[in-house]
């Protein structure tokens, strides 16, 4: 056991304390550094309501504050980490403690908060939920045509709705029969195959959340080949800039299914239109790094007259623009960017300039050593801006701590674009977990945008003690303790951002949650995440048994994410899950429409996890239990998907009190 690092294995489970460095953010669990602290002092408390609310896009929500402990009652309302928000996440009218929400065009989950002006340590906050305007159902592809007994694919894609669910029917018949043509498949996506008799037909699928709501599809059934039909599956997307975004086309009426690719009539894209990556008629789209609205167009080989095209908006980007044009680029200052050469110092030298004056250090394409001992210290109010082709790489160590670059005791800081690299596959050294990509601590308004970590003997981020802190569309890749680590933060957001390939030193999770003694987390939000691979779990909630009583987790949310083959290769000896929370006593913790398949299990809640709200998730193949909940309380579960699983679809023992209700279940290995 070393300091930093405690296990205690209770019910065949092994916990594992964590800290993002004993020099840097705090001692973690058993470490000589670290004592265990009482409550958090002071007196002042910040609670909003309604909580749980949900509105449309566009619409206004009325929210009110209670401010107790305190003569003072102002209050700093926030958006997504953003000052009284913005178009992107909603904006906030009013002032004092009853101010007005106004939603985004942009459905999606926002975090709204409140911090006390007596001491901005203290907040309360909601989550919105914001849906489309309606239900709708857009089915594709909107007509065909195909020879007698031929097939087509068919997509319903359902917005305005966490419950996606459709029913299909032909000319009225649910699934069709032979007279009609038949439907097979489920959910989603089915395959029509046409009847032996030439005819009309009509597809039909129907959303559940809303049975007024339906789209049709016209099909027509003719002796001879039928003509040549494209479809393009989503229709439209939206994304944040840097994100991406998978499209699937569909050919009928030729056994030649190949297509070509365009964007804004560019083969694969651009830069500035966003690219295309892959081949065969799945690409994945990557949004260009402005905003803007661009048209994809699948072309079908066999017939080039024939095509289908769908629309990207690409939302802003979530880092504020500079507030000032200075800049300062890190090869004037000495920087060679070769591969070789030190150049932390020159880079230091560009930042020291940059600090305080709102501007920017602009990174140009190459491979920067860093020497990550003494690591970039970021200053406050500046942007650290990467290009695409940049890497700081840390330079070969045997330390058991470092950080390639620190943000520490700072405000206003950005960090945009470019790769991080650790050096875990040269370090020198066997004992430590602590060697970082990014670590953040005791700072304030800190945005990390499309920054890949890869390779750290740690993690490939790390926040402690921090405030108001975004992360959106970063990329945590092959890092050996975990993608993302959260000790201790009031107000978080991460956003569309994919973590994965964490292995080689428990607990080996996509991101952890786990605050140490005297620390909390509170106020955060992961939606939009994609999660694989990693060795433990996907998403990982709680508080260490030996640390009970002594550390802290409130108002978490976790929706909309997809986790997939967590526990691959895990050093532990326990089963990992897509989702697990563990010793969060009331901590109002929401994991909603999420997406956990291919896992140890999908969701698992724990030991005095108590209160949470688990719904709309899909839990799907996973080798043991859906979703296991055991030794908890007043735990509410409802209208998740449990299917095909390797036990249980829901697995519940030992809670006293717990509402499980209106969930599907089938097809998993112990009934129901």
């Amino acid at each position: 056991m070393h300091a930093g690092s405690i296990q205690i294995r209770a019910l065949g489970v092994l916990i594992v304390g964590v800290s993002c460095s004993y020099i840097a953010c705090g001692g973690g669990g058993g470490g000589a550094e670290a004592a265990a602290a009482p409550a958090p002092s002071g007196t002042i408390t910040v609670s909003v309501s309604p909580q749980s609310p949900a509105v449309t896009t566009g619409a206004t929500l009325d929210l009110t504050a209670a401010v107790a402990g305190t003569t003072d009652t102002g209050l700093i309302w926030t958006v997504d980490n953003v000052a009284g928000g913005n178009a992107s996440v909603g904006t906030v009218s009013g002032s004092g403690t009853s101010v007005v929400y106004t939603a985004p065009a942009t459905a999606g989950t926002y975090l709204v908060k409140a911090t006390s002006h007596a001491n901005n340590g203290k907040s309360g906050s909601v989550t919105v939920q914001v849906s489309g305007l309606s239900v709708s159902v857009t089915l594709t592809p909107a007509t065909a045509s195909l020879s007698v007994g031929g097939t087509s694919t068919f997509a319903a894609a359902v917005s305005g709705s966490s419950n996606t669910g459709v029913t299909w029917d032909v000319d009225g018949v649910a699934n069709g029969n032979t007279s009609t043509g038949t439907l097979t498949g489920s959910g989603g996506s089915v395959t029509y195959t046409a009847p032996a008799t030439v005819g009309n037909h009509t597809i039909t699928a129907t959303s559940t959340a809303d049975t007024n709501q339906r789209d049709s599809s016209a099909v027509t059934v003719v002796s001879g080949p039928a003509p040549v039909s494209v479809a393009l599956a989503p229709s439209s997307t939206t994304l944040s800039t840097g994100a991406t975004q998978s499209f699937t086309a569909t050919v009928s009426g030729s056994s030649n299914t190949a297509v070509t690719w365009k964007v804004d009539g560019l083969s694969g894209g651009s830069t500035s239109t966003g690219t295309i990556s892959g081949s065969g008629n799945t690409v994945t789209y990557t949004a260009p790094a402005t905003a803007g609205s661009h048209s994809l167009t699948a072309t079908s080989a066999a017939d080039t007259t024939k095509s289908a095209s769908a629309t990207a908006t690409v939302n802003a980007t979530c880092a504020p623009a500079p507030t000032s044009s200075f800049t300062a680029d890190v090869k004037t200052y000495g920087a060679k960017g070769d591969g070789v050469t030190d150049d932390t110092a020159a880079i230091q030298s560009a930042v020291n300039a940059a600090a305080g004056t709102g501007g920017t250090v602009t990174v140009p394409d190459g491979t920067y050593m860093v020497n990550a001992l003494t690591s970039v210290s970021l200053k406050s109010n500046m942007t650290l801006a990467l290009s695409s082709g940049a890497t700081l790489k840390a330079i070969t160590n045997g330390a058991s701590n470092y950080a390639v670059v620190l943000i520490s005791s700072v405000n206003h800081v950005n960090v945009v674009g470019g790769t991080i690299l650790g050096e875990r596959s040269t370090h020198t050294g066997t004992g430590g977990e602590w060697g970082m990509g990014i670590q953040i601590k005791n700072s304030q308004s800190v945005v990390i945008e499309r920054v890949l970590a890869k390779d750290c003997w740690g993690d490939g981020f790390c926040v402690a003690g921090s405030s108001a802190i975004t992360l959106c569309n970063v990329t945590g890749d092959h890092n050996r303790r975990q993608g993302l680590t959260i000790t201790s933060v009031d107000g978080m957001v991460v956003r569309n951002s994919t973590f994965k390939n964490t292995s080689g030193t428990l607990p080996e999770d996509g991101i952890d949650i786990e605050p140490n003694p005297g620390e909390t987390v509170n106020n955060v939000l992961i939606t939009g995440c994609t999660f694989t691979a990693n060795s433990g779990f996907g998403i990982e909630i709680g508080v260490p048994l030996s640390y009970a009583g002594q550390a802290w987790v409130s108002n978490v949310t976790v929706d909309g994410n997809t986790v997939t083959g967590s526990g691959v290769n895990t050093l532990s000896t326990s089963p990992r899950a897509g989702i697990e929370a563990s010793d969060v006593p009331g901590g109002t913790v929401k994991i909603t429409n999420n997406i956990s398949n291919s896992n140890g299990l999908g969701i698992m809640i724990r030991d005095n996890a108590n209160g949470f709200t688990i719904t709309g998730n899909t839990c799907s193949q996973n080798s043991s239990d859906g979703i296991q909940v055991y030794s908890t309380s007043g735990n509410v579960i409802t209208g998740n998907t449990a299917t095909n699983n390797g036990r249980y679809g829901i697995y519940s023992v030992d809670n006293p009190t717990i509402t499980i209700s209106n969930n599907t279940q089938s097809g998993n290995a112990v009934g129901p």
